[in-house]
């Protein structure tokens, strides 16, 4: 079962020497069988809003995917 992404405490991490790099599929949403019929959570999104924020925009979503449709998803 697929947990999603729900929140992180900034207090985890120091925010001058870290980022985070997000695999997309397997990671921040369940593989699935067609590539388009993948969902991201409201929470998970909702969680790398925060993190995105906390980090000043230190976050990457790593993916063979094109650029256009991550934008879509996230």
């Amino acid at each position: 079962m697929f947990k999603p992404l729900t929140s992180l405490s900034a207090r985890c991490f120091s925010k001058k020497h870290t980022a985070f790099f997000l695999d997309f599929d397997g990671t921040l949403v369940e593989v699935v069988n067609h590539p388009d019929l993948v969902r991201i959570a409201p929470a998970t999104k909702h969680a790398l809003a925060q993190l995105f924020s906390a980090l000043d925009g230190a976050v990457a979503v790593v993916t063979g995917r094109d650029i256009s449709d991550v934008d879509r998803y996230l």
